[in-house]
């Protein structure tokens, strides 16, 4: 394994192999990241995630956001489009996966995102400044997931949110090295991570927060994307019509609630190491 690489070359090595260009997309790490950050604005993903928070959350938007591990800034874009304050915090400063690719976004499209170039164990905001703490596959990464945790717990007002998604989930650590293994930018790069769900549940808790929703790998599109709710719905109905029947199968299939019951039982079953979990808190 070599991993004597940054992450931006290791980026640029997957965009090379023609066989990636799938993950590539679906990882939203083009090289032309306005194209990706609009992608992502569209996605049926960030319209979960708008709609989740609007159910959950007291405050009228818009709001000051603080968008932790930000990346190559989609979710900062799609955030500022959508009318919010948005702080993107990303530790790298590349230019083309890292800070200075949000700061292209900036350039190019005139939103309000202020870039912070820093880690998250030291933000630099004031204490309870942020309304939403939105953290997308970046909690896993943390050098510290505990003081992680507990600056955004500060920097948040009462009553904010912290919303971390798609953070990637073990049950031992055998699961850890075979998550490792078939990560395909860990070989290079070397900075891929996992915790057992009680680490994140317990590491929430304990920064303050109070826990509201814990979205296991099938609950919602925000985890399971790429896969689409349609291709989604289409599985639920199948696995109903080869117990029912066609005909009650469809009646039942199309049932918000057992939508819901299946995507339970599909995330109770799933022991794949590294599946995804999203987290929602409320600092109380």
């Amino acid at each position: 394994m070599n991993t004597n690489i940054s992450w931006e070359q290791a980026i640029k090595r997957l965009r090379a192999l023609p066989d990636q260009a799938d993950l590539v997309r679906n990882a939203y790490l083009d090289e032309d990241n306005l194209a990706a950050a609009k992608r992502f604005e569209a996605s049926e993903e960030f319209a979960e995630i708008l709609a989740l928070l609007k159910s959950n959350f007291s405050k009228s938007p818009p709001w000051n956001v603080l968008d932790i591990g930000a990346g190559n800034g989609i979710a900062a874009y799609a955030f500022a489009k959508a009318g919010h304050k948005v702080f993107a915090l990303e530790p790298d400063p590349s230019s083309d996966v890292g800070a200075g690719a949000i700061r292209r976004l900036v350039e190019s499209s005139s939103i309000d995102i202020e870039v912070i170039n820093t880690t998250a164990e030291a933000v630099p905001l004031a204490n309870e400044t942020i309304d939403l703490v939105y953290v997308r596959q970046a909690l896993h990464h943390a050098e510290s997931l505990t003081k992680l945790l507990q600056e955004a717990y500060r920097v948040l007002k009462s009553g904010g949110c912290l919303l971390a998604t798609r953070e990637h989930v073990i049950d031992n650590e055998e699961q850890l090295k075979v998550f490792l293994v078939s990560h395909p930018l860990h070989k290079w790069y070397g900075g891929e991570n996992a915790y057992k769900l009680g680490e994140y549940l317990n590491s929430i808790k304990k920064a303050g927060f109070e826990l509201i929703s814990v979205l296991g790998p099938f609950d919602s599109v925000i985890n399971y994307f790429p896969m689409s709710r349609y291709e989604f719905d289409k599985k639920a109905i199948q696995y109903i019509r080869k117990r029912l029947g066609r005909y009650l199968g469809d009646i039942i299939g199309s049932s918000p609630i057992y939508k819901k019951w299946y995507g339970k039982l599909l995330s109770w079953r799933s022991k794949t190491p590294g599946r995804l979990y999203s987290f929602l808190a409320r600092k109380i």
